[in-house]
């Protein structure tokens, strides 16, 4: 026997097979058909969508049963009638078969018997009474029957609702309540009011020459701007209901945006508690971010100072203004904190702080403090936040420094 030689470099090896990657099924060569019932019914579905298929299914537990119930009920009360018919029935039938015996046996002991047509017609009666009751029986056995099975069913669906109940909901299925979805829907329709209107302007400076198509436009223009106020004030009602109706959403940030929860990785910087040097990349990280953060907390201080009484009157007793009424109010406030206003736009000390005099104003290095309590229509959470307002030697403007606790 001729012994094959061994290869003596790497081309005299013989070729290897095209390699093929093929993707084999979730259970190796099983048919769909004879793959387990689990598998079948789990194929597909991620973990975050059995979660939420579990969530849907506790939340639809209580309505089903409830709609169980109400048919249990009707089941019930349908059956109270068939019986009562039932004994009707069975009543009337004893009756003509009662007659039917004596009519018998009267011709049996021949004392005044009966035509042999009367007994015919009287077992007629007898026969057909004898089949509506039949039916009857049927019937009342069926609905007894469902009955049953429709109580069988609640026992053991009131069986299973503390295992049901007590069901993880996902976080954000906390949140599908109906005023926080209209408020989300009004929001996002004032978006587009607003994309809408700003396409309209447009096209009013493009078509300025055509008087007929500009009137036209003013006039849908003028419909736009009008819903746009409606929609906003909607908003602005819904998101006071959000922020006071629902206890769930009282630890947020900011009141307009409730359900949105803040954490502190996205306020300080890994390493911030610890005092730690920061990299340049995380000082020009924390810069891009501080007028944003700035502009939150502004908005957020003009959510809760908005229209607020207590605040109001404390300014009266400050300002010594009891003619202070909600307009001058709020555009103290508005000069105060709006973040839309820049340093030079600021309100000017006397007419924020009582304390600062002519003496004071004119004073280079006078420097006085205004401080206020915030209450959260929420939780009626007490927050303060100091202003500082001083102007410092040959400093051509006021400056304020605000520190919120």
């Amino acid at each position: 026997m001729q012994q094959e030689a061994f290869p003596q470099s790497l081309e005299d090896f013989p070729p290897f097979p095209p390699f093929r990657l093929e993707e084999e099924p979730l259970y190796g060569r099983i048919q769909p058909e004879q793959q387990p019932a689990i598998g079948g019914a789990l194929r597909g579905l991620s973990p975050s969508k059995r979660v939420l298929k579990d969530s849907d299914e506790a939340r639809k537990e209580p309505r089903e049963r409830e709609e169980l119930r109400e048919k249990v009920l009707a089941k019930r009360l349908l059956l109270r009638e068939k019986r009562r018919e039932l004994r009707r029935q069975r009543e009337k039938a004893g009756t003509v078969e009662a007659q039917l015996a004596s009519s018998i046996r009267r011709f049996c002991l021949q004392a005044e018997p009966p035509g042999p047509e009367e007994l015919f017609v009287q077992f007629g009666e007898v026969q057909a009474e004898r089949d509506a009751l039949g039916t009857l029986d049927i019937d009342y056995d069926e609905a007894e029957d469902e009955y049953d099975a429709l109580e069988w069913t609640l026992n053991h669906g009131d069986d299973k609702a503390p295992l049901v109940a007590k069901t993880e909901v996902p976080y954000g299925e906390r949140f599908r309540v109906p005023v926080v979805q209209d408020y989300l829907s009004h929001i996002g329709e004032a978006e587009m009011l607003k994309e809408e209107l700003n396409d309209l302007r447009m096209e009013i400076e493009v078509f300025k020459p055509d008087q007929a198509f500009i009137e036209e436009l003013y006039q849908t223009c003028a419909d736009k701007e009008e819903r746009l106020r409606q929609v906003e004030e909607e908003s602005r009602r819904l998101m006071q209901e959000v922020m006071i109706t629902d206890p769930r959403l009282k630890e947020k940030r900011r009141q307009s945006e409730g359900w949105v929860m803040v954490s502190k990785d996205e306020v300080l910087p890994v390493g911030a508690e610890e005092g730690r040097p920061h990299s340049e990349f995380a000082v020009k990280t924390i810069a891009s971010q501080f007028m944003s953060w700035r502009t939150r907390i502004s908005h957020w201080i003009l959510d809760a100072l908005h229209e607020s009484s207590l605040e109001r009157a404390q300014h009266k007793a400050i300002l010594e203004q009891p003619s202070l009424d909600n307009k001058t109010w709020w555009s103290l406030v508005e000069g105060n904190w709006s973040p839309e206003r820049g340093s030079g736009n600021q309100s000017h000390p006397a007419a924020i702080s009582p304390s600062l005099g002519p003496a004071h104003r004119h004073s280079p290095a006078s420097t006085s403090t205004w401080s206020l309590t915030i209450v959260r229509p929420t939780d009626r959470v007490r927050l303060g936040s100091a202003v500082t307002i001083s102007r410092q030697q040959d400093a051509p403007k006021y400056t304020r420094t605000v520190k919120t606790v």
